[in-house]
């Protein structure tokens, strides 16, 4: 659950949903207010005089207008309704993004867990055909083993290391994808 949330806050393409969900709401504000009156104020100011640059006589006038939309044949009110459909489709975009997000997170997170516990699993298997060789060896040395005995334990012990190895690939690999599903740079660990 930490991952995810923290893949949530910090992967690049979820925050840019969610910027996508915020620029969608302001277009269906602004076009919402196409029903809304226009209020705008002007004011001026008139220097003038017989001479250059003369500041002798000044007028000054201020003026306030209103003005409402009534009649627009429809075009405000589709507006909204294509801000509410951009809306819709920026909601729907960012819940899959997301929903993606946790997808790739969980994937790593239980390939990250199986790999470890294969880690354990072929250091068992690694002691115990240790052991197996070991015997073999004694065996053949007594007489009381065949050299095909040896090499059987020998290819069996091979093996269990070959595995080994190959599950601390996996456990590197799948930190790695986990790193990179959570957001975070991939570091050589």
């Amino acid at each position: 659950d930490d991952c995810i949330a923290y893949s949530l806050d910090s992967r690049p393409e979820v925050l840019q949903a969610d910027a996508s969900v915020k620029a969608a709401q302001g277009g269906l504000q602004a076009a919402k207010s196409g029903n809304l009156p226009t209020v705008s104020v002007v004011g001026k100011e008139n220097w003038y005089d017989d001479s250059f640059a003369g500041g002798n006589n000044n007028n000054w006038s201020l003026t306030l207008q209103t003005s409402l939309n009534v009649f627009d044949a429809g075009v405000t009110s589709g507006q909204i309704k294509q801000a509410e459909a951009a809306l819709l489709k920026a909601k729907e975009t960012q819940r899959q993004t997301r929903d993606s997000v946790q997808l790739d997170v969980r994937n790593a997170y239980l390939s990250l867990r199986e790999a470890e516990k294969r880690i354990d699993t072929s250091k068992v298997a690694v002691v115990k055909a240790e052991e197996d060789y070991k015997i073999a060896r004694v065996r053949y040395q007594a007489g009381v083993g065949t050299n095909i005995d040896v090499m059987d334990s020998q290819v069996a012990l091979t093996t269990a290391k070959t595995n080994y190895v190959q599950a601390l690939y996996d456990y590197n690999t799948y930190r790695a994808q986990l790193d990179k599903a959570m957001g975070i740079s991939v570091t050589i660990r």
